[in-house]
């Protein structure tokens, strides 16, 4: 009797040590998911720094050739009253990636005239600089091939550009100068070259 009272006693200690075990070790596992969390989370916040430090100095890199054309945009549309918005490397969902976007609030009481206007400014800002530039200054022959190459990427028109100069009450109804792709923008394939052509005439 006392005998097999001590054996009860001693399985039931046993019991009671693996049951601590088992919760020993359900509280080490359980300790161990956070840390993985933690460890992926920041991971995520690592990558997310580095693409975020990358993305400005690619905007640091493309400003400089992409702000002059969308600061003639930016110019008329403030000279029309509008507020415009300049973004650098936009974030974008179509099928080309934009170096630089401009847009501006506009609603129905908004001319026709004043949407075409502000689409084609940089053609004309930049044909009237090159011109200008052609008059007044003499080039050194060295740089003159830059100079002609920066005037005429800056008055090309984009693509975005001729979809609003060919359908500005599209983008009335949108609110902003974004509209839908038009059969009118593979003709930047001919305005290009003679855009490039003119500045250059004009400059020499």
């Amino acid at each position: 009797m006392t005998k097999n009272d001590s054996r009860s006693d001693t399985d039931h200690t046993r019991s009671e040590e693996h049951d601590l075990d088992l919760t020993e070790n359900t509280h080490d596992g359980s300790s161990l998911k956070p840390t993985s969390e933690s460890q992926m989370k920041n991971q995520v916040d690592s990558d997310e720094n580095s693409r975020t430090w990358w993305q400005t100095i690619a905007r640091v890199i493309v400003a400089p050739i992409v702000l002059p054309h969308e600061l003639a945009h930016a110019a008329i549309a403030v000279l029309f009253g509008l507020d415009p918005v300049i973004r650098i490397l936009p974030q974008w969902s179509g099928t080309t990636i934009p170096l630089g976007q401009f847009n501006a609030e506009i609603d129905t009481s908004t001319p026709t005239w004043v949407i075409q206007a502000v689409a084609v400014a940089p053609l004309v800002v930049y044909l009237t600089v090159a011109s200008l530039v052609g008059i007044f200054i003499s080039i050194n022959a060295t740089i003159v091939l830059p100079v002609i190459l920066l005037l005429s990427f800056s008055a090309s028109l984009s693509a975005g550009d001729i979809a609003i100069i060919s359908n500005p009450v599209e983008a009335r109804q949108a609110g902003a100068f974004v509209v839908q792709g038009s059969t009118w923008e593979n003709i930047t394939i001919i305005t290009t070259p003679i855009t490039t052509g003119v500045v250059a005439i004009l400059l020499i």
